[in-house]
């Protein structure tokens, strides 16, 4: 999940102009890519296009955060809230994306609640 929230950030961290060139990031191998981006695309976390030049890597044009991806990321953005929201999936011994992105909710608004004292009713 760390290669999925890392790949998340550098989505969201393109400008607009950025967007429209193909996604190629140092940080990800291509198979990292050729594995990841078809899975955030089928759960609907991100909008791409895949390009394949006859024995050449896949390409992958057109990548953006979709409104539940966005959502998702915000979620999980902050270090100290991943953190927590990984060890407690570790210490439950398994998990969905769903779990996940319930538990990282939880921990944000225990966080927003403990800063602003309101009760906050998701």
């Amino acid at each position: 999940m760390d290669t999925v929230r890392s790949l998340l950030l550098a989505i969201a961290g393109r400008s607009s102009d950025q967007a429209k060139e193909p996604f190629n990031d140092e940080r990800f191998s291509g198979d990292e890519l050729d594995f990841y981006m078809p899975l955030l695309s089928e759960r609907g976390l991100i909008k791409t296009e895949m390009f394949n030049p006859l024995g050449a890597n896949n390409i992958w044009l057109s990548v953006r955060l979709t409104w539940d991806g966005h959502d998702f990321l915000d979620t999980i953005r902050d270090d100290e809230i991943w953190r927590q929201t990984k060890e407690g999936v570790q210490k439950a011994g398994g998990f969905s994306l769903d779990l996940l992105k319930a538990l990282a909710k939880g921990l944000v608004k225990k966080k927003i609640e403990t800063h602003t004292g309101v009760e906050l009713d998701l």
